[in-house]
């Protein structure tokens, strides 16, 4: 986690985002949550990554999450809320700027060319970038 972590924390610096990890799978700014590692592994093959709160409403938000009591308080919340933050709270950037960034920061870093994966693993990662690039998962 703390290797995807980095590289989030450190795609968004550009941006005017002062991120840090904490372990063990989570970003954050001035201690609030704006980002959670995720791995799964299917098919002999694991996946990796993280999601981003790009611009949420935290009520809006627990509607749909009930985090066990534990998780907050054991970081000193009362409520889960004060857990969470967002881009659009840490820097003036529109959610186009955040994705090219990112995208930016990645290719720039990762030579797909010049990499170890096997013409399989590249098919996956451009097939789950597919599934994001036409933004029909948007809740606008």
């Amino acid at each position: 986690y703390q290797s995807i972590c980095t590289h989030i924390i450190q795609a968004l610096e550009p941006l005017g985002v002062n991120a840090s990890y904490e372990p063990v799978n989570d970003i954050t700014v001035s201690g609030q949550k704006i980002s959670g590692g995720t791995l799964r592994h299917a098919n002999n093959v694991i996946y990796t990554g993280c999601t981003l709160l790009y611009d949420v409403n935290p009520d809006d938000m627990f509607t749909y999450l009930d985090p066990d009591e534990d998780k907050y308080t054991s970081n000193g919340y009362d409520d889960p809320r004060e857990r969470v933050t967002s881009i659009t709270d840490h820097a003036d950037a529109s959610f186009d700027d955040v994705t090219q960034q990112i995208t930016d920061y990645l290719t720039a870093t990762f030579n797909a060319e010049q990499s170890s994966w096997t013409d399989h693993e590249l098919s996956l990662a451009e097939e789950h970038a597919d599934k994001y690039r036409d933004r029909s998962w948007l809740h606008r």
